[in-house]
């Protein structure tokens, strides 16, 4: 498992709390420079992490140059471009409107979710497999108010997209 460093206590202590035996090490490295020698895993998963990275095509070679022949690399990503909110909600609104200019601030693509087939074929992938996929919200009325369902989305997320390859590279 791969980590940022700030979220580096989290998944032991989830780990710990389910009472998970299978991880034996967190280890905190660079996605684009990945310190794991070449074919080293079966599979890599990736959530949210392409979007929030400055350099997703130079990640995604490293996640590709880690793994062994055959194996299978897992992408989800944000795509706040499909974002539907109803009813509508002024403030609700407002707070989108508001988390994608933080979002765009912090060097982050809040549309990547519909770019990851191209990152994904211009990397070299073939045979994907990619679907849009969507988080149901309630409404603001239903959840108990706008802040409510504002810390839901915090939380959790607004879009998604979601692709998956088998790693052997175009001719």
């Amino acid at each position: 498992m791969v980590i940022s460093g700030r979220e580096r206590g989290r998944p032991r202590k989830r780990g710990r709390a389910l009472g998970l035996t299978n991880v034996e090490t967190l280890v905190v490295m660079d996605a684009k420079n990945l310190a794991v020698k070449d074919s080293f895993f079966d599979a890599v998963v990736a959530q949210y992490v392409i979007t929030a990275v400055p350099d997703p095509e130079r990640t995604l070679d490293d996640f590709i140059r880690v793994l062994k022949p055959g194996g299978v690399i897992g992408v989800k990503e944000f795509d706040h471009g499909g974002d539907l909110l109803y009813p509508s909600d002024p403030a609700l609104e407002k707070y989108g409107e508001l988390y994608l200019r933080l979002r765009r601030q912090n060097g982050h693509d809040p549309e990547t979710g519909r770019k990851l087939g191209a990152l994904l074929l211009a990397a070299g992938l073939s045979d994907l497999a990619c679907a849009p996929a969507s988080e149901p919200f309630a409404a603001p009325d239903a959840a108990g108010g706008s802040a409510f369902v504002a810390a839901g989305l915090c939380a959790a997320c607004w879009g998604l997209s979601v692709c998956w390859s088998r790693v052997s590279p175009c001719s």
